[in-house]
């Protein structure tokens, strides 16, 4: 079944009322939400969105991840969807970059448990990533926009204290895993009071491991722009 996203939006739409009108089933898995990783190795550029609970919201992320000039991605991910109200969850997708098989686009579905999140979904939440830069040398100790080897998500919080208490719980870990003799941590400051940090190496501050709690919509926007198309027809 080929789309477009204004498609994938009406199916949105259909998938939205019928999930009102609707009462779970025993089946559903009404505890488990989704993020996106979407990578460009060549570029050492990996992202991180979400959570999502609706599955065409997470079909028109992924969409607009591959952009225009990842059509065959577009294509593959069209495969994975049945109809308006059924959509089945893939694994990852790789798709060529305008054509060229060396230059490549990946998005990668990851599937968690969290059923206080998916229970309140959509809203606002904050999420606990953490990643290994490709830095060469001694760096600046920062968490701007710099290439990376990992990034992985440790889990989504309600509260921006309880993601800051597990991010540093995580750079406690980090911090025993790559040995404290060599390493050591630090806090940095970041807007909104969300904790960021790192692990780096003693003698040459190279930078190991970034930990950082980020603020997410949970998708509040998109079921606001579902809502306003709704109310305009």
């Amino acid at each position: 079944m080929r789309m477009s996203l204004a498609d994938m939006m009406r199916m949105a739409k259909a998938f939205k009322d019928s999930e009102e009108n609707t009462p779970p089933s025993a089946e559903e898995e009404t505890d488990t939400i989704y993020y996106l990783k979407t990578s460009t190795p060549h570029l050492y550029d990996i992202s991180m969105s979400g959570p999502y609970k609706m599955l065409p919201q997470l079909f028109l992320q992924a969409a607009h991840n591959f952009g225009p000039e990842c059509r065959p991605g577009i294509d593959t991910l069209n495969d994975f969807v049945i109809d308006e109200e059924h959509f089945v969850p893939f694994q990852h997708i790789s798709s060529p970059i305008n054509g060229n098989p060396n230059l490549v686009r990946r998005v990668q579905l990851i599937r968690r448990t969290n059923a206080q999140i998916a229970e309140k979904l959509p809203c606002p939440v904050w999420n606990v990533v953490y990643a290994q830069p490709r830095l060469e040398g001694p760096q600046q100790v920062s968490l701007g926009i710099v290439p990376m080897r990992t990034l992985d998500i440790l889990d989504s919080f309600e509260s921006k204290n309880e993601a800051n208490a597990a991010a540093r719980q995580k750079m406690s870990e980090l911090l025993v895993k790559e040995g404290q003799a060599r390493h050591r941590s630090v806090e940095m400051p970041m807007p909104g009071g969300t904790f960021g940090g790192a692990i780096v190496v003693k003698d040459t501050l190279a930078i190991k491991w970034t930990i950082e709690v980020k603020k997410d919509s949970g998708g509040v926007e998109f079921y606001e722009q579902l809502e306003t198309s709704r109310v305009s027809q």
